[in-house]
C-alpha cells in the first residue's frame, strides 16, 4: 500500500496517495513511518495543521527515531513553533549527531531568528555528515552573503554546483556575488541562469524571433524584455543607444509605470507596457542580458548621464508646485523598498531612522516614497518636515519630473536611486551591509552612475550610523547650495 501511495504521491495523484496511505494505516495502525508519510502528503498540501499532528503521532508510536524527531522540528517550523521546533531537531540531533538534515533544518530555524553564526555552525555541521548536500552548501551561501563574507559565498555556490551542476539558483547566485566581486567576465554568464526560472524565462520561451548576439541589426527591430523591476530596467535601458547603434529600431517593453518615462529615452524608437501584444520584432533580447552581450567591464560601464530625461511639460508644473522651497535646499526622500525579494526589508528603513536630517537648518524635504510606507509621511517625526508628493506620483514620468526640481535624492536601494542617477541628478544611495551586486564594494561612488554617492553600513543592521554620515554631508551639502 505504501509503495502504491508514494507512486500516485510521485505522479501528482495526492487524493490516491492519501487514500492508499490511510488504507495501510488501517493494517498497520502502529506504524510511525505511515504516520510520516501522510505529515509529508499533508506538508506538500499546505496542510500544516494535520501534518503536525500525523508528526506528534509517529514520535509518540517511535520516540527514539531520530527522523520522527526531525519531521516533527520541521512540522513545528511550518506552523511557526520555533521554540518546539528548535528542541525537536536537537533531540534528533542527541539521537543520531550524523543526521544532516536535522542539522540542516536546525539552520533553518537559527536564520529564521537571525542567529547567523549559530545557522553558519549548523549547515557547516550537515557538510560534515554529508558534502553532498546541495541545498546545505546553497544555504551557506546565502549566510555567508549577509554575513559580507562574498569569497566564502562564492565557494559555497561552486560547492552546490559541483554536487547538482542544474541548481539554477546556485548559478544566479554565484554570477551576482561574482559581479559583486568585480568579476564581470564570468559573472554575466552564470546570471544568464535566471532565465531557467519559470517566472524569467517562461516569457522567452514563447519568442518566435531569434535570441539577439550582438551581431548587426540592419534596420531591423529588436524587443528589449524588461523582465525584472523597475531599478533593472531603468539601469539597463542605458544600452538602448548601444542597440540602436549596430542598426536596431529599438522596442522596449516594461512594466506600464514605466512606459512613458522610457519611450522618450535615447535609442528606444517604442515603449510598450507588459501585458499587452508588442510590434512585430525581428530579435530578442531581455535587457540585463545587454552587458553580456556587449562584455561589459568594470572599466567599459556605458556610464554617459543622463541617459532618462523627464516630460518638460510635467517638469514645468513640478517647478511651479516647488515654488515654494526657492532658496532652501530641496532634498527628495525614500526610505523603503517595495522589493518582494528576499532581502527588501533589510534595504528598508523607518522615516523616523532619518530624524537627524531634520535637524539641519536650511533643508525642506519631500517624499518620493510609494507603497505602504509612504504613509510615515503622513505623521512625520518630531523635528522633521516633509511634504508628501506620493499621491501625484503616478507612475515613472510624474517621478522623473519631481526629482528634476530637486537638488538632491537621498533613497535606500530603491528604483529611485537609479532613476535619479540615470538623470545624472545629485543622488545618495544608502546601503545595507550586504549590498546588491550592483553597488560593487567598498567604495563610495558608483561606476554605473557618475553623479551618485554610496553610503554604506558598517556593521549589519545598523543605520544609526549611516544616517550620521548623511547627516554630516548634508550639511555641507546645503551649505553650499545656499552660497
Amino acid at each position: 500500500m505504501v509503495r502504491e501511495a508514494l507512486a500516485h504521491r510521485h505522479a501528482g495523484r495526492h487524493g490516491e496517495a492519501e487514500r492508499y496511505l490511510y488504507r495501510a494505516l488501517a493494517l498497520e495502525p502502529e506504524s510511525a513511518e505511515i504516520q510520516l508519510h501522510l505529515a509529508d502528503l499533508f506538508g506538500l498540501l499546505g496542510r500544516h495543521d494535520a501534518a503536525l499532528q500525523c508528526c506528534l503521532e509517529a514520535v509518540r508510536l517511535a520516540p527514539e527515531f531520530p527522523q520522527g524527531r526531525n519531521n516533527l522540528g520541521n512540522a513545528y517550523r511550518n506552523v511557526g513553533r520555533l521554540d518546539e521546533a528548535t528542541a525537536e531537531f536537537r533531540r534528533a540531533i542527541s539521537l543520531n549527531k550524523g543526521l544532516a538534515e536535522a542539522h540542516f533544518n536546525l539552520g533553518l530555524v537559527n536564520h529564521q531568528r537571525g542567529d547567523l553564526p549559530g545557522a553558519t555552525r549548523c549547515f557547516r555541521s550537515a557538510l560534515q555528515s554529508r558534502p553532498d548536500f546541495a541545498d546545505a552548501h546553497l544555504n551557506l551561501g546565502f549566510l555567508l552573503e549577509e554575513q559580507g563574507d562574498v569569497s566564502g559565498a562564492i565557494e559555497s555556490y561552486r560547492s552546490a554546483i559541483a554536487v547538482q551542476p542544474e541548481l539554477i539558483e546556485a548559478h544566479v547566485n554565484l554570477g551576482m556575488q561574482l559581479l559583486l566581486a568585480g568579476r564581470f567576465a564570468e559573472g554575466w554568464n552564470e546570471y544568464e541562469w535566471r532565465l531557467r526560472y519559470p517566472e524569467y524565462g517562461a516569457d522567452a520561451a514563447r519568442v518566435a524571433a531569434p535570441r539577439w548576439d550582438g551581431a548587426a541589426l540592419g534596420g531591423k527591430t529588436i524587443l528589449l524584455d524588461c523582465e525584472q523591476g523597475f531599478g533593472d530596467a531603468i539601469q539597463f535601458l542605458r544600452y538602448a543607444p548601444l542597440v540602436a547603434e549596430r542598426g536596431g529600431r529599438v522596442v522596449v517593453r516594461c512594466a506600464p509605470e514605466l512606459a512613458a518615462l522610457l519611450r522618450n529615452a535615447p535609442g528606444v524608437a517604442e515603449a510598450v507596457s507588459r501585458g499587452g501584444a508588442p510590434p512585430a520584432f525581428d530579435a530578442y533580447c531581455p535587457l540585463p542580458s545587454l552587458p553580456r552581450v556587449f562584455g561589459t567591464t568594470l572599466e567599459t560601464i556605458p556610464a554617459q548621464v543622463p541617459y532618462v530625461h523627464p516630460d518638460r511639460k510635467k517638469v514645468d508644473r513640478w517647478k511651479a508646485n516647488l515654488a515654494d522651497g526657492a532658496g532652501d535646499c530641496r532634498v527628495g526622500l525614500v526610505w523603503a523598498s517595495q522589493s518582494e525579494h528576499r532581502t527588501a526589508g533589510a534595504k528598508s528603513v523607518a522615516l523616523d531612522t532619518l530624524v537627524p536630517l531634520g535637524e539641519i537648518p536650511g533643508v525642506r524635504f519631500y517624499s518620493l516614497q510609494k507603497g505602504e510606507a509612504a504613509r510615515q509621511a503622513e505623521r512625520p517625526p518630531a523635528g522633521m518636515q516633509i511634504e508628501d508628493l506620493s499621491s501625484e506620483l503616478r507612475d515613472f514620468s510624474d517621478t522623473a519630473a519631481a526629482v528634476s526640481s530637486l537638488d538632491l535624492v537621498i533613497s535606500v536601494d530603491t528604483a529611485v536611486a537609479h532613476l535619479a542617477g540615470a538623470m545624472g541628478r545629485p543622488a545618495w544611495t544608502l546601503l545595507k551591509y550586504a549590498p546588491d551586486w550592483r553597488w560593487l564594494l567598498a567604495r563610495g561612488d558608483c561606476p554605473w552612475y557618475p553623479t551618485m554617492r554610496l553610503f554604506r553600513q558598517d556593521r549589519r543592521d545598523d543605520w544609526n550610523a549611516v544616517i550620521e554620515e548623511v547627516a554630516r554631508a548634508l550639511q555641507r551639502f546645503a551649505a553650499a547650495a545656499r552660497r
